[in-house]
């Protein structure tokens, strides 16, 4: 009886020897893990990298940055080379970074560690970006900030000036404006009762990933529509933009709120009036718009007599060419807004 219970302390014993063992074999081995985890954090991550490298540091980049080498020298000395470089004048930069250096986009503070990137630089960041569409990678070493602070810096950017400028610069023009406008168009164009030129514009774009061909357009290349009401002097008056480079002018302006709000009669535009050298303004017309083939004909939209020109009646003749002098118009806004780029 002794042996037995003698044996079954000696199977006891085993029994927890051997479950320590695997107790202790899983913890070491969940240490290694652990230990070998972590040796491949630190190895791409190493202990003491510095938080920029050396060539993005405060003070390089105040004696290499284009900034300070480049837009600082030439506002003061080569206004040409600042216009290139920022597609505005020096005055016109400050002035911009006046209105939009109060965004908290653009607001840095200075701590104890380094010094922040100031506004000027943000913005000309910005605009050489919007000017040339360079690689923002490029950019970066330019003006002496890590690729990562550069895609920041010019969403931030964009996103000030946006909301700074929308409600001065984007509103809908009010009745005054469009006085103006119909008062411009007949003077300098011999138009009576035109408030605007509309045409659509694509403008090319990096295709996004599995947009299959919603983007792609009649001219061969991925592009979004930029739908504009120029006025006379060449100004944005309203505008529609983002609709897929597939469509057409017409497609777009039948669903866009543009047309809406000319068809539901919701600006403020000029009430109809007579028509010039009319006997005691016995024609009365409204306010219309100027648009080429391919937009429907309205009582708010004008196009051209379809034909050959030396096939047209004298009147007509005579109508066709104010008509396509004023649709120059919204063609030439176009070419200086592209142009500039």
């Amino acid at each position: 009886m002794l042996s037995v219970i003698k044996m079954d302390n000696y199977d006891f014993d085993v029994y927890k020897w051997k479950t320590k063992c695997v107790v202790g074999f899983t913890a070491l081995l969940f240490a290694v893990t652990l230990l070998k985890k972590k040796y491949l954090i630190r190895k791409r991550h190493p202990l003491g990298r510095p938080w920029t490298r050396s060539f993005n540091k405060e003070e390089n980049r105040a004696k290499h940055s284009w900034y300070f080498t480049i837009l600082k020298e030439a506002a003061l000395s080569d206004s040409y080379t600042f216009q290139n470089f920022t597609r505005m004048s020096p005055t016109c930069f400050e002035k911009l970074l006046k209105e939009i250096g109060g965004h908290h986009e653009m607001q840095r503070k200075h701590t104890k560690m380094r010094m922040c990137i100031t506004a000027g630089e943000r913005l000309a960041l910005t605009l050489r970006y919007f000017a040339t569409g360079d690689n923002l990678h490029t950019l970066a070493y330019g003006f002496r900030v890590a690729s990562s602070t550069a895609c920041l810096i010019t969403r931030g950017t964009a996103i000030a000036i946006y909301e700074e400028l929308a409600s001065k610069y984007l509103a809908v023009p009010n009745a005054d404006k469009w006085r103006r406008v119909v008062q411009e168009y007949y003077t300098k164009w011999n138009y009576p009762n035109c408030c605007g030129a509309i045409d659509g514009k694509h403008i090319a774009i990096i295709c996004p990933p599995h947009s299959g061909s919603l983007y792609q357009n009649y001219k061969g290349f991925k592009s979004i529509v930029l739908m504009a009401i120029a006025g006379a002097n060449y100004e944005v008056l309203m505008f529609d933009l983002g609709e897929y480079g597939r469509q057409s002018d017409s497609g777009i302006w039948c669903s866009s709120d543009l047309r809406k709000s000319f068809k539901n009669r919701q600006l403020d535009l000029p009430a109809p009036s007579a028509l010039p050298l009319s006997q005691e303004g016995s024609l009365v017309h409204p306010m219309i718009l100027v648009g080429d083939d391919a937009f429907e004909l309205t009582d708010y939209m004008m196009k051209g007599y379809p034909g050959r020109r030396t096939l047209l009646p004298q009147h007509e003749t005579i109508y066709n060419y104010r008509y396509y002098s004023i649709t120059i118009s919204c063609i030439q806004l176009f070419d200086y807004i592209f142009l500039m780029h």
